[in-house]
Parts: structure tokens; sequence; C-alpha cells
């Protein structure tokens, strides 16, 4: 009886441990940071690869880059040939992994089209849920840089270049690279931690403050215009006839 407790409070002790590693494994992870063994593990769905699954636990020692794009995006795809042409520059020093939101199916009929068969080479990996909650964004091309396990940093795509993974690659703990930090859309307007990094962020207008009850306005909270590379959002209130105001 007694063995019995014990070994049911084991139980309990592993199954409240792994409880408590799972949100953990989720939360983003913040430059200098290690990633998790799951993140190693996992079996990654993957397209136009002898297999269809992956590991990144294989790439583990060397420069990883994580290319976040979508089939809608021609910035990412203009870019496929410079990826593709880096890592052959850099063989098994690199590896550049192209990772994708999107479903296979969505994938496979993007790439038997005439447009995707010129990037039929590009083994993306599909059905991305793991990925974009430890590295959270809202537009794309996004880059993920990882080194010795860890992350070193997230940019957009136009730093990914010979220069920068050449520093990274040799060592000298010199990089050009600069920090992106992509604006969190549902978060509090010019309050973010992350204000300083988040590219091509400007207030271009005022504020109106009106005493008094506004007829004929309402309020807009949610417009957007939706751009490849970026979501900008706007938040405003709008009158139609503030002459009504005295």
């Amino acid at each position: 009886m007694k063995n019995k407790f014990c070994r049911d409070a084991i139980s309990l002790t592993f199954m409240t441990m792994l409880f408590l590693q799972i949100p953990a494994q989720q939360k983003p992870l913040k430059i200098g940071d290690p990633l998790p063994d799951q993140v190693w593990m996992s079996k990654l769905s993957i397209i136009n690869a002898p297999e269809k699954t992956m590991e990144l636990s294989k790439d583990r020692d060397k420069l990883i880059l994580l290319d976040f794009w979508n089939t809608w995006c021609s910035a990412c795809l203009k870019a496929f040939p410079k990826m593709e042409a880096l890592q052959e520059q850099y063989g098994d020093r690199l590896k550049i992994v192209a990772v994708s939101s999107q479903d296979r199916p969505t994938l496979e009929k993007f790439f038997a089209t005439k447009n995707g068969q010129r990037f039929k080479n590009v083994q993306s990996v599909t059905d991305d849920q793991l990925f974009k909650k430890l590295f959270p964004h809202v537009g794309v091309p996004f880059i993920v840089w990882i080194k010795d396990g860890k992350l070193l940093n997230t940019t957009d795509g136009e730093q990914v270049n010979e220069k920068t993974i050449g520093e990274l690659l040799a060592g000298s703990g010199t990089s050009s690279l600069q920090t992106v930090v992509q604006r969190d859309e549902e978060g509090p307007l010019l309050i973010s931690p992350d204000l300083a990094l988040e590219k091509e962020f400007a207030l271009s207008n005022y504020v109106f403050f009106g005493k008094g009850r506004m007829r004929g306005g309402r309020l807009r909270s949610d417009e957007r215009r939706r751009m490849c590379g970026s979501r900008k959002r706007f938040r405003s209130i709008r009158t139609g006839n503030i002459g009504r105001f005295g």
C-alpha cells in the first residue's frame, strides 16, 4: 500500500511538472534565450523534400535562419533565390529554413502553379504553430537568427546577406545586424516596451480632444491596411461635423 502511494505521488509530481512546462515553452523568446528542447526535437512538417518531416536538432551546431514567409508575399518570393545562393555558398555551416503557417495543401497548390514552380527547390516548413508562438510577428518576411542554440536576433529580410552571415560565422563577436521587433497590433499605442526597436513606426497625426458630446462621430479601433512585409494599424475617432462644437 505504501509503495502504491509512493508511485502515485511520483506520477502526480511528474504530470504536474510536465503541465507547468507546457505554457513556459509557448512563451515568446527574447534575444539571448536558449531554444527549448521542444524546438530541437519536434518533427516539423516539410514540403519539397525527400522526407515529409524534419528535426532541427540535426542542424543545432550551425548558424540557423528561420525565414518566415507566405505565398501571397512577393518580397518573400523575390528573396528565395538569394537565400538559395547563400545556402549553397556557406554549405554545412549555415541552415536556412523557410517557415510558413499555411497548410500543406495550400503550399502544394502554390508550388504546382507556373509562378510557384520557379521555387520548387525551396524546402519549407508547413502548418507552423510552434515557431510563430516562440517568435511572434505580424508581417513577413521576418527572419529569426539562431546561433549556439540561442536566439541571436530578429530582423527583416534585407539584412540577410554575405556580410552579416560572414560576420557571425567568423566568430569575431561583432555583428552589424539591426534588431527588428514588429509591433503588436493588439497592444496599446506608443506604450510598447520595444518601441525603439519597432521598424518604421512614427506618429504622423495628432489627437483632437473635444469637450462635451460628439454628435455624428464614430469610433474605429480596427482599421487596417495590409501590405506585404508589414501590417499597419490606425486608430481614430471621426466626426461628421466638427462645426457643431461651440
